[in-house]
């Protein structure tokens, strides 16, 4: 993201800007949450697809700012919906204060997002982040519907993750194809590439969850299994395994608590299924189709940073 980098300066200034007159308390617990809220992946996709058709522009940074506080926003209430205590390595707001500090916060946030959203000059952009915030709101209701339910298909699970995790990537490219003034097909294209580019990194996560080096990941390894939720690893697993394994695998997850060594277990079994090969090899696949979608543009430094941005991602430790 270097070719990006001083822009992501001005992103983080921008939001920093949003809160500068907040109340010490509110302030802290915001600062918090940015600190926390990850490597601005979603806003370096927006700048980079604007430099790729136009140009970076006021409208793009403040794009990429309304973008990183959405997603903070929505990290908030998932942490509350999925009983999360860690985020990076550190406390999150609902483990250190309460559940009813992390909604309003998250309820704040939001507000100030669409405060921003009002100054900006293309009201499609305002319309495909209200898309956004649907989408991802709906795959949350899918995941907590199907959250310790074993009979999840796979493609339920995509239907999941293409709502709470690839819909703010989708939004991310297609605000910043509108703000460089791409062409209308040019547009859909580049919301594709976001969605296959978000459900790569959404099948990354899941397979770091169980693989992943704890230390660099800033959570005990197999959280989501605690948390019942069936990534695709156990899904693919539930589908492959025999009946006996499969047996076996259930009991643990009906289980009210699940203990180190059941996950352990689990992973085992995994490993006998060569479940964290399938989960590579997924999310290879999406990376496939979102580099076909890119090679389509023209060769320059902001396409050769998002093709560095995908092999970044196939390849990252948290």
């Amino acid at each position: 993201m270097k070719l990006v980098e001083n822009e992501l300066q001005q992103v983080n200034d921008c939001i920093r800007s949003v809160f500068v007159h907040e109340v010490p308390v509110v302030k802290r617990i915001v600062d918090q949450v940015f600190n926390s809220s990850g490597k601005r992946m979603r806003p370096a996709l927006l700048l980079l697809t604007a430099k790729l058709f136009g140009g970076i522009t006021d409208d793009a940074i403040g794009a990429a700012s309304i973008i990183e506080v959405v997603h903070a926003a929505s990290l908030l209430h998932d942490d509350v919906v999925d009983d999360t205590v860690v985020r990076r390595g550190i406390d999150s707001i609902n483990a250190r204060m309460n559940n009813k500090v992390s909604i309003l916060i998250g309820d704040f946030l939001f507000g100030k997002a669409y405060t921003r959203i009002s100054r900006l000059n293309d009201r499609r952009v305002a319309v495909t982040i209200a898309d956004a915030l649907a989408n991802m709101s709906l795959g949350q209701v899918l995941e907590a519907y199907f959250q310790g339910e074993t009979e999840t298909s796979l493609n339920e699970y995509y239907s999941i993750i293409e709502g709470k995790t690839a819909s703010l990537f989708a939004s991310s490219t297609k605000i910043g194809a509108i703000i460089g003034n791409a062409q209308d097909e040019s547009i859909r294209s580049m919301a594709e590439f976001g969605k296959y580019f978000g459900m790569a990194f959404q099948v990354i996560d899941d397979y770091l969850d169980l693989w992943g080096d704890e230390a660099k990941m800033g959570k005990p390894a197999g959280s989501d299994l605690k948390e019942k939720k069936y990534t695709l690893p156990i899904l693919y697993l539930l589908e492959k395994a025999e009946d006996d394994e499969k047996k076996a695998v259930r009991e643990i997850l009906s289980s009210p608590i699940i203990e180190k060594t059941q996950i352990d277990d689990i992973i085992t079994i995994l490993n006998r299924y060569e479940a964290k090969e399938f989960s590579y090899r997924t999310a290879a696949g999406f990376m496939e189709k979102a580099c076909i979608i890119l090679n389509s543009s023209p060769q320059c430094e902001a396409r050769r940073a998002m093709e560095n941005l995908i092999d970044f991602t196939l390849h990252r430790e948290n």
